[in-house]
């Protein structure tokens, strides 16, 4: 399962645009989630905070360790211009690390094209 916090999603009829903070997350054997690409300017690689290899541990206070990607997306997702704070450990740093991020619009990362 991998999941891409960087897509646009029409809600309902209002098609309020719905964002994510341009980070790939795949699961790990150990429980959380980690990060495995940053969207190119996507709000996860351009307001810094996050790097590959980071494991997410907290979405908004959330304990989001072990939980199904499916369910930790929509926590992550919002309203553009709406602010999410990820909790990540980071290898080599003893504190959990609180990143708040601004929701906006990022290019979707498409898996590579298969060969011929």
């Amino acid at each position: 399962i991998r999941v891409t916090l960087g897509e646009s999603v029409a809600r309902g009829m209002q098609n309020e645009q719905i964002v994510g903070v341009g980070a790939v997350l795949e699961p790990t054997t150990s429980g959380p989630l980690q990060v495995t690409k940053l969207v190119p300017g996507g709000p996860a690689q351009v307001q810094g905070g996050i790097l590959p290899g980071d494991l997410l541990v907290s979405v908004n206070g959330v304990n989001v360790r072990g939980m199904d990607p499916s369910k930790v997306a929509p926590l992550i997702r919002g309203a553009v211009g709406t602010r999410v704070t990820l909790g990540v450990v980071r290898q080599g740093v003893t504190d959990i690390l609180q990143v708040e991020l601004t929701r906006q619009p990022t290019a979707r990362i498409l898996p590579p094209a298969p060969s011929p």
